[in-house]
């Protein structure tokens, strides 16, 4: 059974966890459990590097996984994939806290055809999603990427300065989707 392995059950962790959960629940009908503990047993989806996540740095010592190439405080983020002792293995690293979901929408972005929309998300159905054979390293080409928000976007939403809590909240993780850092 796959499970979500996590250093500690707060902050962008959580949230990273909780957003993979949700995308492979709606991708494949299954809930997946978020774990603090490696029960040696488990195919598992590692968030979170080598300096925050032990789990991820035993890996790394014992020749698992290739060290990251990661810049602290920076957007880079990697996808690995590994296989040890019949164990399948989901390395999901970022420099930063929001580099860490980027790797997540880029995965179903990769392995379950899910696209982000500003209106609102494609998310296909499917039986399983494959965690093997990857080995992704994304670094943006620019240190900003944002937008700037001008009139009639939508008949619905028409100005930012109308829309309650709940599109600033949509609009926000669309940013994110898309791997944007400012607006």
């Amino acid at each position: 059974m796959l499970k979500i392995l996590i250093p500690k059950n707060e902050g962008i962790f959580r949230i990273a966890a909780d957003e993979f959960a949700r995308l492979w629940r709606q991708v494949t009908g299954q809930t997946l459990p978020v774990e603090l503990a490696d029960d040696g047993q488990s195919d598992l989806v590692v968030l979170g590097s080598d300096a925050v996540h032990a789990f991820t740095h035993e890996k790394i010592i014992a020749g698992v996984i290739p060290q990251f190439s990661l810049v602290t405080d920076g957007d880079t983020y990697q996808i690995v994939s590994a296989e040890e002792a019949g164990r399948r293995f989901l390395f999901i690293a970022g420099g930063r806290p929001r580099a860490l979901l980027y790797g997540v929408y880029h995965f179903f972005e990769l392995r379950a055809d899910c696209r982000y929309f500003w209106d609102g998300d494609i998310i296909p159905e499917q039986k399983d999603i494959d965690i093997s054979g990857m080995n992704v390293c994304e670094k943006p080409r620019f240190e900003y990427r944002g937008l700037r928000y001008f009139a009639h976007r939508s008949l619905k939403r028409f100005q930012a300065e109308h829309w309650d809590f709940a599109e600033w909240k949509q609009e926000i993780d669309w940013i994110v989707k898309k791997r944007l850092n400012l607006f």
